[in-house]
């Protein structure tokens, strides 16, 4: 398979099976390999050994397993392509197929899936090293992938290359750094699958800081002031829509209902310090936002945005911002402060290694200016 193959290694071995028919995510395969043909058929060799693993789909354990195995896979060395993972992901759901149509074969499909997909992100076996400052990192899969089947995310390498790496910070301290990625749907964060993470977290002091991250703009931004709403166009990776617009933003939905908070909040970042780590973005401490009452303007505190209605926050109106949002807003309603906001790392179009290497020491540097 050339060079590149490679230089990946073993882990280039996960990457296609790409007679899959899945889902939307899953019917991009085709595209993948005529874009992607250095990677076709890569993981056929492995897979083979998991056959039974993959093919169970009545034994939770199995499938969480192999999700762990796929997380393990990408996070090991020092981790060069966030792509990786995701089609991975994709490969490894076509072989977890319900054996039929049967209620209880779709239940046991389900669950296996939600284990599959839980491991595969990182979230199955998270804990901290004793005694070190204990900070948890978010990353997200690529997205608008209809727009380039090769995008890769800074967000999710960043999140891949610091998995359980120790740093020091600019004082001393020891952070023990553990990291998920999350998917690019909508329908995920309306189930919960922030809350569910961070909440217990949160609530069970285990963590000491949390910092979402996300590609955005042309350099990096510190997103100060969160939004409660949705107001983007661009769909999600199932090809879903917001529901909201900048006339009418809408928000989004928790446990059955609308996703209780104020319209704005505020992060606990320590921007000063983080803005201090020079690289070759400027990190800017963003407090743009828009309301449909005063459209956009920067904003000074959140006194300011008293009864205002949010069309934007300051991490816009998509994922980006909801993450940062519903994150800060566990946080208010266990009555706890720690430090915990969201990164956009700068936007890239092609893929390119010596980029994301620039953006991921950038940010291992503002992470080490966090205790």
């Amino acid at each position: 398979m050339g060079a590149q193959l490679r230089r990946l290694g073993v882990w280039s071995a996960l990457l296609l099976v790409f007679n899959v028919d899945a889902d939307v995510e899953g019917d991009r395969y085709p595209l993948a390999k005529r874009t992607m043909p250095d990677l076709a058929g890569a993981v056929e060799s492995l897979l083979a050994g998991h056959e039974v693993m993959l093919g169970d789909t009545s034994s939770k354990a199995n499938c969480q397993a192999f999700g762990q195995l796929l997380w393990e896979r990408a996070t090991e060395g020092v981790p060069t392509d966030d792509r990786m993972l995701y089609w991975a992901r994709l490969a490894a759901l076509h072989h977890l197929m319900p054996s039929s149509n049967a209620p209880q074969d779709t239940a046991l499909h389900q669950n296996c899936r939600s284990s599959f997909e839980a491991a595969s992100r990182g979230r199955a076996e998270l804990s901290w090293k004793e005694g070190h400052y204990r900070l948890l990192v978010s990353g997200f899969d690529p997205f608008l992938l209809d727009r380039n089947i090769e995008q890769s995310n800074p967000s999710g390498l960043a999140a891949l290359r610091l998995d359980d790496q120790v740093l020091e910070s600019s004082v001393g301290t020891l952070i023990h750094v553990r990291a998920v990625i999350f998917p690019v749907r909508f329908g995920d964060f309306d189930q919960g699958t922030l809350e569910s993470l961070l909440g217990p977290l949160i609530e069970d002091d285990r963590i000491d800081a949390f910092v979402s991250i996300s590609m955005g703009r042309d350099a990096f931004d510190l997103e100060r002031f969160p939004g409660r709403r949705r107001s983007a166009s661009s769909p999600d990776n199932l090809n879903l829509l917001s529901g909201g617009s900048e006339k009418a933003p809408i928000v989004p939905a928790l446990g059955g209902g609308e996703l209780e908070g104020p319209e704005f909040l505020e992060f606990s970042l320590p921007a000063e310090r983080m803005q201090s780590r020079v690289g070759r973005w400027p990190v800017r401490d963003n407090h743009e936002i828009t309301t449909l009452e005063r459209g956009t303007l920067s904003a000074e505190s959140l006194v300011s945005l008293a009864d205002q209605i949010a069309v934007r926050g300051s991490g816009g109106g998509y994922l980006s911002n909801e993450i940062a949002y519903r994150a800060l807003n566990v946080m208010r309603q266990a009555d706890r402060v720690i430090p915990m906001g969201h990164i956009h790392t700068p936007r890239m179009t092609t893929f390119d290694p010596a980029f994301l290497d620039d953006v991921v020491q950038q940010v291992k540097g503002m992470l080490q200016e966090i205790p």
